[in-house]
């Protein structure tokens, strides 16, 4: 079946619009894939399927994979939480949502992990501090520090508790939604008027579009492929506004990522490029303190819009 505007394929945007296909990803690739690089056997959301579709709204130019029943479950996400990068304790998006919350504000976290920014805005802010998170594990260490984490889903706490919190975050979250239209409706449900979201997500115009590999990128990990215009895009829908939308810095510890991408561009092999990684090639290949200047001109790998609701 060629690309073009699929009728069969709605948009999660505006349902109404069909999508356009723009690319087809082999599902025997995904699974290879995370067999090889992460240990993981993801052949249970392939079954039967060949191919994912990679497609766009017309609209909005959000970009996600069809169907969606290639998304992750608990018992994917317990097998990554075993790396020690997948949680990382503190990211960029997270120093620059402190800075924009004040003390004494009343802040949920939605997907909060361990809890570790909630923490330090109690902490450090004595902010009133919520958690939602549907890992259990991640619940439970949670709750160790002294957290109020809630192992529910966002909706059903939406409904219990609407416009209770000055701050509504949500880190590395939305990608992972296979309906981020109802995952930011009941966003804004728990937000008191004028109140502020905070949706912090990978940023797919960044060096990370250019990943070949892109394993973290794609089903079962990743469902949405959002870059800054489509982000925007969702203060056309929902009664907020767009105040800004930051872009990450190049950080440095990305910058191998960066090499491997590069690599793998040249070769035409994912495969080749980790090794040459491995074997530390790549310190022969780039001139690193060039390298490094250029990528400090470069956003990284993420973005933080920055919502205020109406």
């Amino acid at each position: 079946m060629p690309s073009g505007q699929h009728p069969s394929i709605p948009s999660p945007i505006h349902r109404e619009v069909p999508a356009t296909i723009i690319d087809r990803i082999p599902s025997s690739r995904i699974i290879r894939g995370y067999r090889r690089h992460l240990k993981i056997d993801v052949s249970r959301f392939f079954h039967h399927l060949p191919e994912v579709m990679v497609a766009e709204c017309p609209k909005s130019s959000y970009r996600f994979y069809y169907p969606v029943t290639t998304a992750g479950d608990g018992l994917f996400y317990e097998h990554l939480s075993v790396f020690d990068w997948y949680y990382m304790p503190w990211k960029w998006e997270n120093d620059a949502a402190l800075a924009l919350i004040h003390e004494g504000q009343k802040v949920l976290d939605v997907g909060c992990g361990h809890g570790d920014f909630i923490q330090r805005l109690r902490d450090q802010k004595g902010c009133r501090v919520y958690g939602v998170e549907l890992n259990s594990h991640a619940v439970e260490i949670g709750r160790k520090k002294g957290l109020e984490v809630l192992n529910v889903d966002l909706d059903l706490h939406a409904q219990s508790l609407q416009e209770g919190y000055d701050i509504v975050t949500a880190f590395q979250v939305l990608e992972h939604i296979d309906q981020p239209l109802d995952f930011i409706r009941s966003c804004l449900e728990c937000l008191a008027p004028g109140g502020t979201l905070l949706i912090g997500v990978p940023n797919n115009d960044s060096f990370i579009k250019d990943d070949p590999l892109g394993l973290l990128n794609m089903p079962p990990h990743h469902m949405g492929l959002w870059t800054p215009k489509s982000l925007e895009y969702l203060a056309t829908i929902f009664p907020m506004r767009c105040k800004e939308i930051l872009r990450e810095p190049f950080q440095p510890h990305h910058k191998e990522y960066y090499q491997r991408i590069q690599l793998a561009k040249t070769t035409g092999s994912p495969l080749l490029a980790s090794i040459c990684m491995k074997l530390g090639l790549h310190r022969l290949l780039f001139q690193q303190g060039k390298l490094w200047k250029k990528l400090q001109s470069m956003d990284g790998h993420s973005m933080l819009a920055i919502f205020e609701k109406t």
